[in-house]
């Protein structure tokens, strides 16, 4: 019962070390930029909600929008 404690233990200890992947590429672009990749038909039909979503306005001494 020991021996099997011991191998379940080492392989979660496997398992979990396998999913710590330090050669991931760090996030790239912009912090206010979102990229729609769509159908030009379909962007159409969702360019009026997308803008009305993330081009809001921020009150600052400045007035910005809230993402470009």
């Amino acid at each position: 019962m020991k021996k099997y404690l011991i191998i379940l233990l080492l392989l979660s200890l496997i398992f979990f070390s396998a999913g710590c992947d330090s050669s991931q590429k760090p996030a790239t672009g912009f912090e206010d930029e979102i990229y729609v990749v769509a159908d030009s038909v379909e962007f159409d039909e969702l360019k009026e909600s997308l803008q009305k979503t993330f081009e809001v306005q921020i009150n600052t001494p400045l007035p910005e929008n809230y993402l470009r």
